[in-house]
């Protein structure tokens, strides 16, 4: 039919509502529309992410289209409190009692932490970095790989670039390892 909104603007309407909605209670503060991506996966619903002064939603897919009515009615408004919430407090903690103000006050929604949606068909790649040492390749994960990379004050380096880093092989004592790549598990 014509008049049935795609899922996408189901979301969209829903956001640009409960703006409206902030709008109306913190009277001087603006709250424009930010872009919205549907590329989130894993178990993770959304999430409202600020880089600098810039937001934005992420939303997953997945288990926007399992959960519709519930995740347009809850997960929504629930991400629009963060965003909300970020605005006006900006250093208040992600489920704090302003957050919670947001979602309960202005939204008129629970203020729940976690969803109770299904995620067994929701699917999360994990990258593992392979580091070898001169006796045997090392599958590290990508939490271990950035914190060694910190550690070296590296931001970037190219594969095969041999390395001194603060780690010793437990096998054969070296702490010269070499960088091969990133795998998909």
């Amino acid at each position: 039919m014509a008049n049935e909104l795609t899922i996408e603007n189901q979301v969209e309407e829903k956001i640009l509502e409960c703006l409206c909605e902030a709008d109306k209670v913190f009277k001087p503060h603006i709250f424009p529309i930010i872009p919205i991506h549907f590329n989130l996966t894993g178990r993770v619903a959304g999430q409202h992410c600020r880089r600098g002064n810039s937001h934005f939603f992420r939303i997953n897919r997945v288990l926007l289209i399992e959960n519709e009515k519930d995740y347009i009615e809850q997960t929504i408004p629930h991400e629009v409190a963060h965003y909300v919430t970020s605005v006006i407090y900006p250093f208040s903690k992600p489920h704090g009692r302003e957050w919670k103000t947001v979602m309960e006050r202005v939204f008129s929604r629970p203020s729940n932490r976690c969803h109770k949606y299904d995620v067994s068909r929701t699917r999360r790649r994990k990258h593992v970095h392979i580091w070898n040492c001169g006796c045997m390749d090392h599958k590290i994960s990508t939490i271990r790989h950035n914190r060694i990379r910190m550690r070296m004050g590296f931001t970037d380096f190219p594969t095969n670039r041999q390395i001194e880093l603060p780690m010793i092989c437990t096998v054969c004592k070296s702490i010269t390892w070499q960088y091969k790549g990133l795998r998909l598990v």
